[in-house]
């Protein structure tokens, strides 16, 4: 925004273009503040969970387990999909921006309205009495989040990315010291639920600082129906993948009880929703930028499959390494009770040898204007898991990590086939990827289970030090092999030559 403090905009303030030279610009600055949001709002979260889980214990978690399966399933339907709208459509009107904010709003209200009176029956249903008030006070995220999902989106199609990494690490530091201070007083639960309502009332609050947009009221016009269908593209597109992460959770938590879904949400946590924090405001970033690029086709295909490398090679190192350690992990950070997590966060850990690809396949079908074929995968693939998951089910919550980690491993090939079939990026480009790379993850294997081998039987801090030391290895095997050295240099390059230059 040009202007400073809460006012209207003008088109000047919607329209992006850019060249591109000036993208590459804004997209290395954009990264570099998403990276370092996500690095902050993640150890701020996962330490803050870590010091909850002491002081709460299974329970407690569990009962957060429930409630967060009923909604996470309306935060599917919560923007409609009308983010992506805003952020990728070339030609945006003052008139239909503030139109779909006004949607936005109003979809959100029904949403936390539904949630609200909805509270009487989730409570029955996991024959929980407190669930029903827990339900009502989360019912106000709701409000705050759908408040400000056209401003976050309105900022980042300008790729103003830096207000709004610094707006979600404030919402994560706020919601966890609130959290922290109840969870000392005694209030037990309530710790976890007042988290998230104050993490989204402060990230809001602070778009809206940033933004400075005062949304107008504009009139409904025939022209605008577009703009929907594809949000209800992306949005049932959504609830396949609601349906596909949290049937498990619905069945453990009335099958076998609180403290299992507990055990099972904690590895499920410490696991996806990392990823979930990283994935997502990448996705803010790439989505425009390859927008922007599909005249360019090589162009296109580099700058994807770059980005994909890297979190390819992140997430799969942070996967062996939790399938390696998980013991120590889980004795020394949360605690012996929690032995019982151990098992399914091994197996759900091993997932992230794919989720990285996997997870950046909607960058090509939403950039690449493939809705269609998103939402056609979305639905197989829920059936798979629906299937593994009930297959698994019966034989505990071991056997259910089990069978979902299988299921996507099985699938994986499949979608590189669908993905691949059309478009700058293929499918040998994705099987190459991952074979480019084969030797680096299994020398970090090799490191890691050996490492394991020789702490058995030391104490404590020896086996602390030791695991930390084999995981820092990475760096320096990813410098040795070819493949991986090359994209170290690229983002040396890349820091050196657009950070530290516009800086300069």
């Amino acid at each position: 925004m040009k202007k400073k403090g809460f006012r209207k905009i003008d088109q000047s303030d919607i329209d992006h273009d850019f060249d591109q030279g000036d993208l590459g610009q804004k997209t290395a600055t954009a990264f570099a503040f998403v990276i370092m949001a996500q690095i902050v709002a993640n150890v701020v979260v996962i330490l803050g969970t870590i010091f909850l889980a002491r002081i709460l214990g299974p329970e407690n978690f569990g009962l957060m387990a429930m409630i967060a399966t009923a909604s996470s399933l309306l935060m599917v339907f919560e923007n409609f999909g009308l983010y992506y709208v805003t952020v990728q459509r070339k030609d945006l009107s003052i008139e239909e921006l503030n139109c779909l904010f006004w949607v936005n709003l109003a979809i959100s209200c029904i949403i936390a309205l539904l949630f609200f009176l909805a509270a009487p029956l989730i409570a029955l249903y996991y024959k929980e009495p407190i669930l029903e008030d827990m339900c009502h006070a989360l019912s106000l995220a709701f409000l705050f989040r759908g408040a400000a999902n056209q401003h976050t989106a309105l900022l980042n199609r300008k790729m103003n990315h830096k207000k709004t990494s610094i707006a979600t690490m404030i919402g994560a530091v706020c919601g966890t010291i609130l959290a922290i201070i109840l969870a000392l007083l005694g209030a037990g639960v309530w710790s976890l639920v007042w988290r998230q309502v104050m993490d989204a009332f402060s990230r809001s609050t602070m778009i809206w600082i940033f933004s400075g947009w005062i949304p107008s009221w504009h009139r409904w016009s025939k022209d605008y129906i577009p703009a929907l269908k594809v949000g209800g593209n992306l949005t049932f597109t959504r609830l396949m993948h609601y349906i596909s992460q949290n049937y498990a959770d619905i069945l453990i938590g009335r099958v076998l009880g609180a403290t299992s879904l507990g055990f099972y949400k904690l590895g499920f946590q410490v696991i996806f929703l990392p990823i979930q924090r990283v994935t997502e405001p990448i996705s803010h970033v790439m989505i425009p930028m390859l927008s922007q690029m599909l005249d360019d086709t090589e162009q296109y295909r580099k700058a994807y499959l770059r980005a994909v490398s890297i979190l390819f090679l992140i997430y799969s190192a942070l996967g062996l390494f939790v399938v390696i350690h998980a013991p120590v992990i889980i004795d020394v950070i949360f605690g012996h009770e929690w032995i019982g997590a151990m098992t399914p966060m091994r197996y759900l850990a091993a997932t992230m040898l794919v989720i990285g690809i996997n997870s950046t396949s909607s960058w090509l079908f939403i950039t690449q204007e493939r809705t269609n074929e998103m939402l056609k995968w979305s639905v197989f693939l829920t059936l798979a898991i629906v299937f593994s998951i009930s297959l698994g089910l019966p034989y505990g919550i071991d056997a259910t990590a089990l069978a979902f980690s299988l299921c996507v491993f099985a699938v994986s090939p499949f979608l590189y086939l669908y993905v691949g079939r059309k478009g700058p990026v293929k499918t040998q480009d994705f099987m190459w990827m991952i074979v480019s790379h084969l030797p680096l993850l299994l020398s970090f294997l090799t490191v890691q289970y050996v490492t394991m081998i020789l702490y058995q039987g030391v104490d404590t801090w020896a086996q602390i030090g030791l695991s930390v030391v084999a995981g820092s290895t990475f760096l320096l095997l990813a410098y040795v092999f070819g493949p991986s050295r090359e994209l170290i240099l690229y983002l040396v390059y890349e820091i050196r030559h657009k950070l530290l230059n516009k800086q300069s």
